[in-house]
């Protein structure tokens, strides 16, 4: 990634962060939730999974979630996403 595509990254995940400190306590609670059941399917975290146990034991501890703690869950959850995503029979390559 470019620098301007991690600040327009950054700039996007500060908007989000924004938006759920106004109304989003019950999305919060969904995304520590979908955090939790990823790390219970990792035996030994890894690098940015340290990262995000790190972040979930301290939300939950403290009871508060700042942008850092934020960004790196919502990261976190994204990758389990993308390598949790089930390809469909309806993929394929045209050739």
């Amino acid at each position: 990634m470019s620098k301007e595509q991690v600040e327009q990254h950054e700039e996007r995940l500060r908007a989000e962060f924004k938006d759920l400190m106004k109304s989003g306590k019950s999305e919060v609670k969904k995304l520590i939730a979908e955090a939790e059941d990823y790390l219970l399917e990792i035996s030994s975290p890894e690098g940015y999974e340290e990262s995000a146990l790190i972040a979930l034991r301290e939300v939950k501890e403290n009871k508060r979630m700042y942008f850092q703690h934020y960004s790196l869950i919502k990261q976190f959850c994204d990758f389990q996403r993308k390598l949790n995503k089930k390809d469909t029979d309806d993929d394929f390559i045209l050739l």
